[in-house]
C-alpha cells in the first residue's frame, strides 16, 4: 500500500502519531475476496485504530454506497423500505449482497437520529474555515452543498467513492469519533 506509506496518521483521541501495527481482513457484502485493512497503534495512547477506506463504515458489512442508496430512497424520495431498489451489476450476485428489510430500517432510523449531528458537525468545520453554512436544511441535498462548500474550501475534490464516504471523510476531520 505505497499511499498508506506517504500519510501521516495521528490518533483521533489523543493526536499523537501513530505507527503500523498489524492487518487483517474484513470481508464485505458483495465482495468475493476480502480486503485487507489497516491497523495502527498510537504512539501515546496505545490505542489501536482501524485505517478504513472511505466506502466503508466502522462495524458494517455492506459498502457505503448501498447506505447511500437506501437511505436516499427513503428520505429524500419517499420510498417504502419494502420497495427500495438497490443496483447491483447482474442478478446472479443478488443472491447475499441484498440488505434484509429490517437492516434497512435499522440503517433508515440510525440516519433519521443522527442526521443533524451529521449535518451540524460538518457545517461547523466549514464555519471555522470561515465558510457559513444554513445548517436547517436536511437531506442529501445538504450533504451535497457541505461536499461543495468543502471542495470550494481546499480548491479540490474530495476524493470518494460515494456521497456518505465523502461525508465520513469530512466528520473524520470535524469529528473523529462521529461516521454515517
Amino acid at each position: 500500500m505505497p499511499l498508506l506509506g506517504c500519510l501521516e496518521l495521528h490518533c483521533p483521541y489523543c493526536l499523537s502519531s501513530t505507527h503500523w501495527h498489524c492487518w487483517y481482513e474484513r470481508f464485505v457484502k458483495g465482495e468475493e475476496l476480502p480486503i485487507r485493512i489497516l491497523r495502527v497503534k498510537c504512539c501515546g495512547c496505545s490505542k489501536t485504530h482501524a485505517v478504513l477506506p472511505d466506502f466503508l463504515s466502522p462495524y458494517k458489512h455492506y459498502p457505503q454506497l448501498v447506505h447511500e442508496k437506501v437511505i436516499e430512497q427513503v428520505t429524500q424520495d419517499g420510498v417504502g423500505v419494502e420497495h427500495v431498489e438497490i443496483p447491483v451489476p447482474n442478478e446472479a450476485e443478488t443472491r447475499g449482497t441484498w440488505p434484509s428489510i429490517d437492516t434497512m430500517r435499522l440503517w433508515v432510523r440510525r440516519h433519521r437520529k443522527r442526521e443533524r449531528q451529521y449535518i451540524g458537525a460538518a457545517a461547523g468545520f466549514l464555519e471555522r474555515h470561515g465558510l457559513s453554512f444554513d445548517v436547517w436544511k436536511q437531506g442529501f441535498d445538504c450533504f451535497r452543498s457541505l461536499i461543495g462548500l468543502a471542495e470550494y474550501l481546499v480548491q479540490q475534490s474530495i476524493r470518494g467513492s460515494c456521497l456518505l464516504g465523502k461525508m465520513n471523510i469530512l466528520l473524520t476531520i470535524s469529528q473523529p469519533r462521529l461516521w454515517i
